[in-house]
């Protein structure tokens, strides 16, 4: 047990000093001067707010990084895993709802840790850099819609899960995890439907654009692109936060544009536009489907791997579980599976960041409007305190758009 047990402390150790040297670096990348393209836009008391902002931000993420990482040592040291499995099995239920008690307990201690951080974030670190517009009310309300949200989706495919590799096991019997992967695609995609429809809009108000100036650009820029726009709407944003933001969801009907009210406030017609067009532009290079057939051909590798590990006596030996169960398999694979994803989420985030490329270069290209587009990346980054030079280790692992200073030197290469 104690070579096992000192493996996984290697093992998430390693990635915990790899997080610290990687926000070091990122630290010591800051510089007092301004860069030239943001001079007159960033003044010296704003870009000292900036850094003052990224540090506090990154202190906070370290410390709940680590935290968690003792926790999970705690887990497994102390056998906190097999305790709460023993007492679980004590209760005389099936193996389903042994299962649900066991993965629910561990979701609600998960969200219990995060719940001060999530806090302090809100109320002390956003609130002192002036982002912060939630009530406590809001606050504890998007928490409680959050974990009721987790608990259905979660429980729902836990329970899919469950009935998969346990209950019809020996009727799939090799094909379970092709099954179980399938099912999953089909949940990920009505997921994507829905989620426009019925789930944002628990958190946030959705209308549709008023008429006036900005619809009628917008329109006859759609048209001139033959982009049908299922919906336009208008979100929000400013009930939590003064940040700005735009994005597109959904598919088919259910497809959306949405630009934050805080966004529309304080940007120009041509910056919005132009912003509308890169959003536009990801729909019209497939960014979004491809990312979607990316991560279903991962999905399917993952679902291969979990049922080749599954019941691994080795795995449990190493995490201080005493009885081996269908249910402790999903929590401690997926607890072993999180540097793979780490290692993955390279390559979808490069992608991510080259699709943001393309969406510049389409809009650009489309409106003409480049430094508009600058403009709007301009004031986007100055009012949202944004890092202007991260260091390429912290771009490589984090970043899912390119940093902005690169971005615009993109643009201006366009002409």
């Amino acid at each position: 047990m104690d070579t096992l047990f000192f493996l996984i402390i290697f093992y998430f150790g390693c990635l915990f000093v790899f997080e610290f040297v990687k926000e070091r670096l990122n630290l010591n990348q800051m510089s007092s001067n301004i860069p030239e393209e943001f001079s007159g836009i960033y003044d010296r008391d704003r870009y000292h707010k900036a850094q003052c902002y990224l540090r506090e931000k990154t202190r906070l993420n370290l410390l709940k990084h680590g935290l968690l990482m003792l926790g999970l040592f705690a887990l497994i040291y102390f056998k906190g895993f097999n305790y709460l499995d023993i007492w679980v099995r004590q209760l005389g239920l099936s193996d389903l709802s042994s299962g649900l008690i066991f993965v629910g307990v561990l979701l609600f201690l998960l969200q219990i840790v995060d719940l001060p951080f999530s806090a302090v974030n809100t109320f002390i670190v956003e609130q002192k850099y002036g982002f912060n517009k939630s009530t406590v009310k809001i606050f504890v309300t998007d928490k409680f819609m959050s974990l009721s949200m987790i608990t259905l989706f979660a429980g729902i495919f836990f329970i899919i899960m469950m009935l998969i590799f346990h209950s019809y096991k020996e009727v799939l019997g090799g094909w379970a995890w092709a099954v179980a992967w399938l099912i999953s695609v089909a949940l990920e995609i009505v997921l994507i439907f829905i989620a426009p429809v019925l789930i944002l809009p628990l958190f946030n108000k959705f209308s549709p654009l008023e008429e006036g100036e900005l619809k009628q650009a917008i329109d006859r820029f759609s048209e001139k692109q033959q982009f049908h726009l299922q919906g336009l709407f208008t979100m929000n944003g400013s009930k939590r936060s003064t940040k700005a933001n735009a994005f597109f969801t959904g598919f088919g009907r259910s497809r959306r544009i949405v630009l934050y009210d805080t966004l529309i406030k304080d940007f120009s017609t041509n910056e919005l536009v132009v912003i509308l067009a890169h959003e536009i532009g990801h729909y019209k290079k497939k960014h979004i489907a491809k990312q979607l057939i990316l991560s279903i051909v991962f999905s399917g590798i993952g679902f291969f791997v979990f049922s080749e590990l599954l019941n691994n006596e080795t795995i449990f030996l190493a995490f201080n579980v005493q009885h081996i169960s269908i249910y402790a398999s999903f929590v401690l694979l997926l607890i072993l599976m999180v540097p793979v994803s780490s290692l993955l989420s390279l390559l979808t985030k490069s992608l991510s960041r080259k699709n943001e490329y393309e969406a510049d270069q389409y809009a650009i290209e489309n409106t003409g409007s480049g430094d508009a587009m600058i403009s709007a990346l301009k004031n986007l980054s100055v009012s949202s305190l944004a890092n202007l030079n991260p260091h390429p280790l912290k771009v490589l692992v984090d970043y899912t758009h390119p940093p902005v200073l690169k971005r615009i030197e993109a643009i201006r290469r366009l002409g």
